[in-house]
């Protein structure tokens, strides 16, 4: 049976029902954990072969459970945003959530190979008006310019800048912190492949390639976001106003379905394989039953940054007495982190995407397992 939420909802009961889901993804999140813990007490209870393949099944639940606790949440916060809506436009005696820059059913063909130029992504009228938004797609600076041209002459034999950094995007008004994260972990590693897969076309729109199963597709974008006089509410790039950002999340906007609350809430494993078109794959921070399927090591983490691959990091629902969540400064719950690197010493350093420029969490191996829940890795 197939439920549709139209204008005559009723606005209490799907509230009601938004905060059930809510409490049942928090629940699945508390199997997850309660189950691992379990698994850890079983093994002392029980070896042999029956009880690897007993592991070995356990992991692959646990991480379908983890999957499903973050999607549910996801559909909780959509029905949220249906009930907010509902309420406004009745109070607005009418008035809709569409206008020029909404997508209507038959906008946007989907038929076909080519480049996909659709409408911009629907979003709440109360909350900013579309605008469009100039700068640069990229930029370097001019002594980089020069630096990158001497090696290009020969005359050094350093590396190249790159016209695309992670601290090019910083999040904004929306809980997409798993794109913005996949975005700065890939401009750290890997920024050719973002710089071949946003394009000018000369025409004052611009094209980004994403990947559906590993095929990509193109997006014809228009710069036109969401925006405060001329400020951005989204992600963007307050410094020199770089578009490859604000230009990637709209294009993934579109991707998921054509509205910007379609990207409040989701994984970075979607945002990796979007971006990139790799798999990924997501573990526990845990051990795993009987040592089976740990997470990586550090020296596996520091080959998958060197091999141009992304390692993120989701934080824990609740603090639980965990000290790095106190403070100003601490650790966020509900969060993606990404790895910048790992040191020498195993250290490894730990990078929020709301603000890349801010100082990174240090934290030995260990103490990066007890903080983060889940940790999320690609490489080509």
């Amino acid at each position: 049976m197939t439920v549709t939420v139209s204008e005559g909802m009723d606005v209490a009961r799907v509230r009601e029902i938004a905060g059930h889901l809510h409490r049942e993804a928090h629940r699945l999140t508390t199997v997850s954990t309660q189950g691992t813990a379990q698994m850890g007490v079983l093994q002392e209870a029980w070896s042999g072969m029956d009880s690897l393949g007993f592991g070995q099944d356990w992991l692959t639940a646990e991480r379908d459970v983890h999957s499903c606790s973050t999607h549910l949440a996801g559909y909780a916060d959509a029905l949220t945003r249906q009930t907010e809506q509902q309420g406004e436009a009745s109070a607005g005696a009418g008035t809709g959530t569409g206008g020029s820059g909404a997508m209507r059913p038959g906008d946007g063909g989907e038929g076909g190979s080519g480049p996909k130029d659709k409408p911009n992504p629907k979003h709440r009228e109360d909350t900013w008006d579309e605008e469009r938004i100039d700068g640069p797609l990229t930029t370097l600076s001019d002594g980089e310019q020069a630096h990158n041209d001497r090696v290009d002459r020969g005359e050094m034999d350093e590396e190249k800048y790159h016209a695309i950094e992670p601290t090019d995007v910083e999040q904004g008004a929306i809980g997409d912190c798993w794109l913005i994260t996949s975005m700065q972990a890939i401009a750290h590693t890997n920024p050719d492949l973002i710089e071949r897969n946003v394009r000018d076309n000369g025409d004052g729109t611009y094209t980004v390639t994403l990947y559906d199963d590993g095929e990509p597709v193109d997006y014809v974008i228009r710069p036109e976001f969401p925006a405060s006089n001329g400020d951005p509410q989204y992600a963007d790039n307050p410094n020199d106003r770089e578009l490859w950002p604000l230009l990637y999340e709209k294009a993934m906007a579109q991707h998921m379905g054509g509205n910007w609350e379609d990207i409040d809430h989701d994984s970075p494993s979607t945002g990796i394989e979007a971006i990139t078109g790799q798999d990924t794959d997501t573990e526990g921070t845990g051990s795993g039953f009987l040592g089976l399927d740990p997470p990586p090591s550090t020296d596996e983490i520091r080959d998958i940054l060197a091999d141009e691959g992304q390692v993120t990091l989701s934080s824990h629902d609740e603090v639980d007495g965990r000290p790095a969540y106190e403070g100003a400064d601490g650790v966020v719950t509900d969060h993606i982190y990404w790895v910048q690197e790992v040191r020498d010493d195993g250290t490894l350093v730990i990078v929020n995407p709301h603000d890349p420029t801010e100082t990174a969490h240090e934290m030995s191996y260990d103490e990066y397992r007890e903080n983060f829940s889940h940790i999320t890795t690609s490489r080509p």
